[in-house]
Formats: C-alpha cells, sequence, structure tokens
C-alpha cells in the first residue's frame, strides 16, 4: 500500500514542478517581451513615418523631387558645366610647377618622333619611346 502511495506523491511532485515551470517562462516570456516590444515598435513606427501612405503624399513627394532635380536636359547640362567648372577650379588652386629638381614617382622625360614629354614610363614605351635618361 505505501508503494501505490508513494508512486501518487510522486507524480503529484512532478506535475507541481511543470506547472512552477511553465509559470516561471511565461513569466520570463512577458518580461521578455515588454523590453524589446517597445525597440521593436519604435522602429517599425519610424518605418512608417517614411512610408507614403496615400496618393497625396506620393504626389507631395514627387512635386519635392521634381523642385530639387533638373528638369530638362538643358537644365542638366547647365549643371555638369558648373560641377566640372567647380572641379577645375579646385583642381588648378592646388596644381604647382615643378623644378627641374623635383620628379614626382613615375614621370619620365621621354624622347618621342615628335620630341621630347614627360609622361609615365609605361606610356613612354607604349608609344615607342626612349627614356631619355638612358634606363629604357
Amino acid at each position: 500500500m505505501t508503494h501505490g502511495r508513494a508512486e501518487r506523491d510522486h507524480s503529484v511532485r512532478r506535475r507541481r514542478t511543470r506547472i512552477g515551470q511553465g509559470l516561471l517562462a511565461f513569466a520570463l516570456v512577458l518580461a521578455l517581451s515588454g523590453a524589446s516590444g517597445c525597440m521593436v515598435m519604435d522602429e517599425l513606427d519610424t518605418a512608417a513615418a517614411k512610408m507614403p501612405t496615400s496618393a497625396a503624399d506620393k504626389e507631395k513627394k514627387k512635386k519635392a523631387d521634381a523642385k530639387t532635380a533638373p528638369a530638362s536636359a538643358a537644365e542638366r547640362l547647365a549643371a555638369t558645366k558648373r560641377m566640372v567648372d567647380e572641379r577645375s577650379r579646385k583642381w588648378w588652386s592646388e596644381a604647382k610647377s615643378m623644378t627641374p629638381g623635383e620628379s614626382t614617382a613615375g614621370v619620365v622625360n621621354c624622347r618621342l618622333p615628335e620630341g621630347r614629354k614627360f609622361m609615365e614610363k609605361d606610356d613612354c614605351l607604349a608609344q615607342g619611346g626612349r627614356l631619355e635618361d638612358g634606363r629604357g
């Protein structure tokens, strides 16, 4: 008789342990969902705010894009010319002349049939030139 009662007590303890583990797991999931949920919701809210939701929002975005981007080919060409001019001015403001004692790495004195030019060694040899300093 005691043997049957011990088995029943043991099964009751297992059920209580399972219930306790289930409650612990539920409490843990509840706590974690509350902590990370706000970050997820913030990200979703931010993404939703950035996306156009109606036809009116889409039209506003198209008009804003049209104002910032040049509409015609002539305007795009003028914008490109302005950009090239700006870069050219910047390059010339930083450019300098070399003195005879200065040399940049890779630039050589090249003798070509049409005269003497300064260029990189590989370019000189590719054009059929001879290096003036006797290395080629």
